[in-house]
């Protein structure tokens, strides 16, 4: 008997590493279950939560219906519907993304410096939220 609890015989007898291989190659293999994944970034694969999907329906309709007035206003389309490379809200999502289109009632503005007031009631106080056009954009200080 050797260390592992064998002896001569039954180690003959055990499939070597070749023969398994071929008896898994005769089998017909399923492929594997694929992820529900819709965006690449870097090396790894993010899902995109329902809430930023919800949230993208609203925010896209907006931003094609008013692509002239945030392109002279500073938007392009790559800071308005840019996905984020870390997990919905952490990062760089774009102006489509953003959580506000998910408030009820929620009203969209263009304001003179460029940036986006949303505004909406909440119980009995009015909240007001603005998206500026973003410093880092590769846009920003193209005229």
């Amino acid at each position: 008997m050797d260390i592992f609890g064998y002896s001569g015989k039954e180690a003959e007898t055990l499939p070597s590493k070749h023969q398994k291989q071929a008896s898994t190659q005769n089998q017909p293999s399923k492929p594997p279950a694929r992820k529900k994944y819709t965006r690449k970034a870097g090396k790894r694969s993010i899902p995109i939560p329902e809430r930023a999907r919800q949230a993208h329906i609203i925010g896209a309709a907006w931003c094609t219906e008013h692509k002239e007035q945030l392109a002279a206003a500073g938007w392009h389309g790559s800071d308005l519907f840019r996905r984020g490379r870390f997990r919905y809200p952490l990062g760089n999502w774009g102006l489509a993304y953003s959580s506000a289109w998910l408030q009820p009632d929620v009203k969209a503005a263009i304001l003179p410096d460029g940036s986006v007031a949303f505004q909406w009631q909440s119980g009995t106080r009015q909240i007001v939220q603005t998206e500026r056009v973003p410093a880092f954009s590769k846009w920003a200080n193209r005229k």
